[in-house]
């Protein structure tokens, strides 16, 4: 017994004992370095030879360069996304001063880099990203041991907000799509709601925006000169401005206006319920995913969804050249203002006029008739209701908006034991339909076919995925800048670095890379390098 325990005991402590680290065995399918990408670095020339930038491959972690420990342990795609950065000199150049007086500023690519890697990381507060810089292997390598601090990151975002959220996202997507040989097909579109970085509990009412405005008034007169007070004073302007807008509005919709607030700190973000049903603060960004998984359009509004189909579709046509073949859309895009736009392109809409979970809900447990459970039959020109009665031609009239529409009434909603659930008019239910309204029964009718089914089936497996990893990986729950111009450039730099490196993965896929030493106007990704491997670089 004594020497059973003596053994039980003698393992246990050996069971703490530490254990040495894993060596990569000499078969690991790990690159070879003759296969690795290679370590020649070119510094950038012309206007961009003035920035700061040093050369990723002098970095060493001993005896080993950092670019083959990376590829070791397996984090190739920073190395290759150093690579691609480094291929758009034409890119950077366009985020320069427009003067070279002063001091050096750091090369583009640094500082859009560092904030690309780590949005892919799910860091993205600018104090993080200079911690970054300071200690993380992959930010050592795209910064080149440079530590740009959170200022300078904030300052840089900041002068070039615009070109960022639309012409930087237009040309970097443009270099991936032509690289990775993408051919114009089916899109799909949707948008979600994003909480503002304003805070909730500081909104501001109409009487509160009034009584703040008249108070910072009342400080600034005190001191004149005193520059604070008067930026204190505009934004205060500013915010009972947007409420007053707000008000007026919601009073021209026959909607209750007490209840407009507005977030001082982010007067254009709009109060909007989260997924948890809470109001907060919101904005409301859209993307338009291509089939290949990479997302060629990126838009942000303060309310709408369907205020970013043309700038979506606008973009689109920038980076492949055309308009896509068709666009696939869930049930709230499904009105005319979106749809006939897209028709008169020629482009092919689908869009269904009820989501999924409506549809499903049978005629006995809905609580009222819609319109969409009426039935027109051109023929003899009239509805027929969900119980069989028809509903005949009354006028035809033009709403405030100038649109053309005619009313069909029903005569015999009398002793139907539908009738409160359908309408509470004593003359009968009333329908109105639109002109556009047949090409919104065209796409319905497309939709009910096995070929629209497929066909649509798709849309969810090509936009629900980017929304999935912007929140969840890259931790876009909440935006950190404020304004619709620095929201946009945030979101803009999101989608950047996704499809970065998502391109970056797919580039890494045999057979859909394009042939090395190719030339064109926008170039491409190709430069042979050591044993044949091929590396992402413009031509």
């Amino acid at each position: 017994a004594g020497a059973l325990i003596g053994r039980v005991m003698s393992q246990r402590r050996g069971s703490n004992r530490p254990r040495p680290m894993r060596r990569v065995p000499e078969s690991s399918p790990l690159p070879p370095a003759a296969a690795a990408p290679s370590t020649s670095w070119t510094p950038s020339t012309g206007r961009l030879a003035r920035c700061t930038q040093a050369d990723p491959f002098a970095i060493r972690l001993g005896d080993r360069p950092l670019r083959d420990y990376l590829i070791e342990i397996g984090e190739r795609w920073v190395v290759d996304l150093e690579a691609a950065l480094r291929a758009m000199d034409d890119v950077w150049v366009t985020l320069l001063p427009a003067t070279d007086r002063g001091r050096p500023p750091y090369h583009p690519r640094i500082l859009v880099g560092l904030v690309m890697y780590g949005m892919i990381r799910g860091q993205s507060s600018l104090r993080t990203l200079e911690a970054l810089a300071a200690r993380d292997l992959g930010a050592w390598f795209l910064c080149a041991g440079l530590r740009p601090d959170h200022s300078t990151l904030g300052h840089f975002v900041d002068a070039h907000a615009e070109q960022l959220s639309d012409d930087f996202f237009v040309s970097v997507t443009r270099k991936l799509a032509h690289a990775l040989r993408l051919k114009v097909g089916d899109v799909a579109i949707d948008g979600t709601i994003t909480e503002s970085a304003a805070s909730a509990l500081r909104a501001l009412r109409l009487e509160a925006a009034f009584q703040r405005r008249v108070a910072a008034d009342a400080h600034a007169a005190e001191a004149p000169d005193d520059a604070d007070r008067q930026r204190a004073v505009a934004a205060a302007y500013r915010v009972e401005a947007e409420v007053v807008a707000r008000v007026e509005a919601r009073k021209a919709q026959r909607l209750d206006p007490t209840s407009v607030a507005v977030a001082p700190s982010d007067p254009e973000a709009v109060f909007q319920p989260r997924k948890d049903g809470a109001f907060r603060p919101a904005w409301v960004p859209s993307i338009l995913a291509h089939e290949s998984g990479l997302i060629l359009g990126q838009s942000v509004d303060a309310t709408s969804e369907s205020a970013a189909i043309l700038p979506l579709l606008g973009q689109h046509g920038r980076i492949l050249g055309a308009a896509p073949t068709c666009v696939l859309m869930d049930a709230k895009y499904h009105c005319l203002s979106v749809i006939e736009p897209l028709v008169a392109g020629g482009v092919e809409a689908l869009c269904p006029a009820l989501s999924a979970r409506n549809a499903a809900v049978p005629l006995e447990a809905r609580k009222t008739f819609d319109k969409h459970l009426f039935v027109f039959q051109p023929e003899a020109d009239r509805y027929m209701c969900p119980r069989g009665q028809p509903l005949l031609l009354l006028t035809h009239q033009t709403d405030e908006a100038g649109r053309r529409y005619s009313r069909y009434r029903s005569a015999s909603c009398d002793g139907c034991s539908d009738r409160s659930r359908c309408t509470k008019s004593a003359a009968g239910r009333m329908v109105k339909r639109y002109e556009g309204d047949a090409l919104k029964e065209a796409i319905v009718a497309t939709l009910r076919t096995p070929e629209g089914k497929a066909r649509y089936r798709r849309r969810a497996a090509l936009v629900e995925p980017p929304f999935g990893v912007l929140r969840e990986r890259q931790e876009l729950r909440r935006f950190r800048r404020r304004g619709r111009r620095l929201v946009a450039a945030e979101f803009a730099l999101h989608i950047t670095a996704y499809n970065l490196r998502k391109g970056l993965r797919l580039w890494r896929t045999p057979g859909v890379r394009r042939p090395f030493h190719v030339t064109s106007l926008h170039g491409c990704w190709g430069r042979p390098i050591n044993g044949g491997d091929i590396g992402p670089i413009a031509a």
